[in-house]
């Protein structure tokens, strides 16, 4: 018979063995909420935060009067060729920005972009960068992309990823030549490119 103040919890252990155990029960557990995503669906989609970090660049940026037909205009975010990202472009909710609704529009052609203020240019047209850049030449269109030299080579923003985190490239040369403005909030984030 076991003595009143040991009271059991589990049959042939005392309370005060679960007791101690109970930090290293309770680390485990945080290491599987934390970690549980990583090690069960691999780290979390890029497509998503980069689709996110297109909309929220248009939160930061300005645009001459001249980009816009009337007050109440729409701002378009649009995109060329197809990838993940322009994928959930099309999928995402899109919240007014400088009180004027967001709407997203796939383009076919480089030259459709210019009615655009946000072009996100899918890695599926890396190879006709010189055309899409040259068909935007003086529009205020924000362009965005995520390949290799796209920002050092006459684009605006690069997405880039550097310790499994997304960043971003800006090229203020190119940004200001057609007018638009970037905060700067956002380009105390940004790798500035220069000329």
């Amino acid at each position: 018979m076991t003595s009143p103040d040991i009271r059991r919890t589990r049959p042939g252990r005392p309370a005060w063995q679960w007791r101690r155990r109970l930090p290293r029960h309770a680390a485990a557990c945080v290491a599987l909420i934390v970690f549980g995503g990583l090690a069960l669906g691999g780290p979390p989609a890029e497509a998503p935060i980069k689709a996110a970090f297109v909309y929220n660049f248009a939160k930061y940026a300005k645009w001459p009067e001249s980009a816009f037909a009337a007050a109440d205009s729409r701002l378009l975010i649009c995109s060329l060729g197809r990838d993940d990202e322009t994928r959930e472009l099309a999928s995402m909710e899109m919240k007014p920005i400088q009180g004027r609704a967001v709407v997203y529009q796939p383009r076919s052609t480089a030259e459709d972009l210019r009615g655009c203020h946000v072009a996100y240019i899918a890695e599926s047209e890396e190879k006709s960068l010189a055309d899409v850049l040259q068909a935007l030449r003086g529009a205020p269109v924000l362009t965005v992309a995520e390949f290799d030299g796209f920002a050092s080579g006459g684009g605006m923003i690069g997405l880039y990823v550097a310790e499994s985190r997304v960043r971003f490239e800006v090229n203020l040369a190119a940004v200001r030549a057609t007018g638009l403005q970037l905060g700067s909030n956002l380009l105390k984030l940004a790798r500035i490119i220069r000329d």
